[in-house]
């Protein structure tokens, strides 16, 4: 069966720790299914797998999707798995630690990480989860490239919208954009917990002082995301 090569491709923009597996596995996973079990061939027209620039939405012609979170949240759990700092012992220790971490390396891609993902401007089309490409800090035409990109989103949350309802329909919308009969029912699928509990605990310790010198540290990333235009979820789940 021939692909219409007249429909848009569908992306799925996965900024690390932001619940871009979660997505992907109730979301991309069935929507590939789908076009397997109708014998068409979605390489190409369904881009959902791994860490992808945002650079396609540069020439708006694209259906997109992307998850948004917290930045001091997601730098917890970044710097928790990616750099695999695990909380297992004392919480003031590993508190200072952390901060020692962040205010000693301000040039380091854990810092603003949201904005140099989204405004990279390279030739990797797969950003490494290390993020060695992306620069090392935010200029302004870093960041006004990032809103625009973030502008151009079709379907843009906060990660705590992240649940089975808006994936569900999420691969509704999809399956209707590549006019796709459902081949799978919606399985409610891997990855139940999509917040680290030791992440949780770790953000829920830190004082009013502590999270406004990290906000300072990240501004980039606060202005990105308290401005950008999200998803109003409950209407997109009428």
């Amino acid at each position: 069966m021939e692909q219409n090569n007249s429909i848009k491709p569908l992306w799925f923009f996965h900024i690390p720790k932001t619940a871009g597996r979660f997505f992907y596995a109730n979301v991309i996973r069935l929507l590939e299914h789908d076009f397997i079990a109708s014998g068409q061939q979605y390489t190409d027209i369904v881009n959902g797998y791994g860490h992808a620039s945002f650079k396609p939405l540069d020439n708006n012609n694209v259906l997109s999707f992307s998850i948004l979170r917290d930045p001091i949240s997601r730098t917890i759990s970044h710097y928790q798995h990616i750099y695999r700092k695990y909380l297992t012992g004392d919480i003031k220790e590993y508190k200072k630690e952390f901060l020692d971490f962040m205010f000693n390396n301000p040039t380091k891609e854990i810092v603003d990480y949201q904005t140099k993902f989204i405004s990279y401007n390279g030739n990797e089309k797969i950003i490494d989860i290390d993020g060695i490409c992306l620069s090392d800090k935010v200029e302004d035409s870093d960041l006004a490239l990032a809103k625009e990109r973030l502008s151009k989103v079709d379907y843009l949350f906060k990660m705590d919208d992240i649940n089975h309802g808006t994936a569900k329909k999420s691969l509704e919308l999809s399956r209707k954009h590549f006019n796709l009969e459902p081949k799978t029912e919606y399985l409610d699928s891997t990855l139940h917990n999509i917040i680290n509990p030791k992440s949780k605990l770790f953000r829920e310790s830190l004082t009013p002082k502590e999270i406004s010198l990290l906000e300072s540290l990240m501004h980039n990333d606060y202005e990105l995301y308290h401005t950008a235009k999200y998803t109003n979820v409950g209407l997109f789940l009428k």
